[in-house]
């Protein structure tokens, strides 16, 4: 797995058993927007002439998120997840339209994410198209693993983040190593309530910005009343609802020894491949 928060639960976002239909259906719509338009004789996947279709509404904001950054990583591996429907035999024995491609790419990106284990489907919301694609992409899990597991062998590769260009990799690492900072609102808290609320949201408290991995904080060194997180604590951080509250006030920032990192840095890895989603963040 190539993202280890995946352990968040929401009722709108990413959690180990998978995205609400709704966020897959918008991630399926970004990447029709987005994707590498090869030339026919190189085109192995097709996924219709639909470009520039409207997205759908979807007015949380977690979920919004959600599927930006899933849209976002089927964009990166769009190559690789076409070939595993091509050796798996998926792409030429189910009978699915061209326009569904972009729902099967993104709901197969997520599969492989959650190492082929079928989603639990105890979302409110009930989309047709998003659960007959992944009823046919879950009848061929093993296949996929299969798949998957061949092509790694063959590129002699231990994860599929190596495929990527090193440049690419160097700055996707750099921007995972963004912390978060927030400072407390005295007008509307207390130093001592964020950490009670914080504790009992299942955030460990630890020692220094070294230490913080996974739902983790601690206080800035040099200003008590600011604390610092792990970018990819946000969504848990916003179901506290400290910051909906407004008694933390939340800047991201670059990594403090860092200092001609840019805060655009994750939204442009597309910088150097075709990706050109925006507003992930």
């Amino acid at each position: 797995s190539m993202d280890p928060s995946r352990s968040l639960r929401t009722a709108s976002g990413e959690t180990l058993e998978g995205f609400s239909d709704r966020a897959y259906l918008l991630a399926s719509v970004i990447f029709q927007n987005n994707y590498l338009e090869k030339p026919a004789a190189q085109r192995l996947v097709n996924y219709g002439k639909e470009r520039g279709l409207s997205l759908p509404e979807v007015t949380d904001r977690e979920m919004q998120r959600a599927a930006y950054e899933l849209a976002f990583n089927a964009l990166k591996y769009q190559e690789l997840l076409e070939t595993i429907l091509l050796d798996s035999s998926f792409y030429l024995t189910q009978p699915l339209p061209d326009d569904q491609m972009s729902l099967v790419v993104v709901i197969l990106y997520d599969l492989q994410e959650r190492k082929f284990v079928p989603r639990k489907c105890d979302w409110d919301e009930f989309i047709k198209d998003v659960r007959d694609v992944e009823l046919h992409l879950d009848r061929f899990a093993s296949k996929f693993a299969a798949s998957l597991a061949r092509w790694r062998i063959k590129h002699e590769l231990v994860s599929i983040e190596c495929m990527l260009p090193e440049n690419v990799r160097i700055k996707q690492e750099r921007a995972s190593s963004l912390m978060l900072y927030a400072w407390v609102n005295s007008l509307k808290s207390s130093l001592d309530e964020v950490h009670g609320v914080l504790g009992r949201a299942g955030f460990s408290r630890m020692r220094s910005i070294g230490q913080l991995q996974g739902k983790t904080y601690c206080q800035d060194p040099h200003c008590e009343d600011i604390l610092v997180f792990p970018v990819q604590m946000k969504a848990q951080l916003d179901c506290t609802n400290l910051l909906s509250n407004h008694k933390l006030i939340v800047q991201v920032q670059a990594a403090p020894n860092d200092d001609k990192f840019e805060m655009k840095e994750k939204k442009r890895l597309d910088s150097d491949t075709h990706i050109t989603v925006t507003d992930m963040i």
